[in-house]
């Protein structure tokens, strides 16, 4: 039996000091990370920042700090909650670390010596995300360059772009849901009510019939107003 056990956090965005919903994340990962230890698992249990986005960005020009220098100030507090909290978490990890990085190029790596198949998703992290920040037509040029699955992960608060992005190419689509928009989090006003996702599908099957094919034909309709057309 596989007595090895791993659990994470949210990967917390460090663009404003730690709330209650942080706390509350944490403290339930905690509680998992101590069961399984106490049934004897080999837990190793992470928790972290991830530093990136144009909100952090903002964030930072808010304080006149450069990005880099305004996370180190956050990141620390999300550190010290930890210790505030009394995780038991065995590793604090930042995106903008030098071991970040490697590991990633690492995966890299061995998704390439493996030829495994895998997928990458497009997103904009900022929560509802600004139509003029999207830049879906990176979605393509993922396409182009990793010649691998391109997927598009949505948190504006509509459709259009979603239904964009599957028309530039997208395969896999995610998009948060909600029962009501009004609700309590972070990321209410940037998911879908339950009527809004049932349309989504509807319009996305739509706009893949409307693709069709990559070759001009006459169309079965073209050829009836063809012969109407001449008598």
């Amino acid at each position: 039996m596989d007595k090895n056990f791993y659990i994470t956090t949210p990967i917390y965005y460090p663009s404003a000091k730690p709330h209650m919903g942080h706390a509350y994340s944490s403290i339930i990962a905690d509680f998992f990370a101590r069961f399984k230890r106490i049934q004897g698992f080999n837990v190793y249990f992470l928790t972290g920042t991830d530093e990136h986005g144009q909100k952090i960005q903002r964030a930072a020009e808010k304080k006149g700090m450069d990005p880099l220098s305004f996370c180190d100030e956050i990141s620390k507090t999300f550190r010290d909650l930890s210790k505030t909290l009394n995780l038991s978490n065995n590793d604090f990890i930042r995106t903008t670390e030098k071991r970040h990085g490697e590991s990633v190029q690492n995966l890299w790596n061995i998704l390439e010596k493996k030829k495994a198949k895998f997928a990458l998703l497009h997103c904009n992290s900022t929560y509802p995300a600004p139509h003029d920040e999207l830049h879906l037509s990176v979605i393509p040029e993922m396409k182009k360059r990793y010649g691998c699955t391109i997927g598009y992960s949505g948190h504006e608060y509509d459709l259009e772009p979603t239904i964009l992005a599957v028309a530039l190419g997208a395969k896999i689509i995610e998009r948060h849901i909600t029962l009501d928009h009004e609700m309590w989090g972070t990321d209410q006003k940037s998911s879908l009510e339950v009527h809004a996702m049932d349309l989504l599908k509807k319009r996305l099957k739509d706009i893949q019939r409307t693709i069709g094919k990559p070759e001009k034909i006459i169309t079965e309709s073209e050829k009836e107003a063809l012969k109407k057309l001449r008598g």
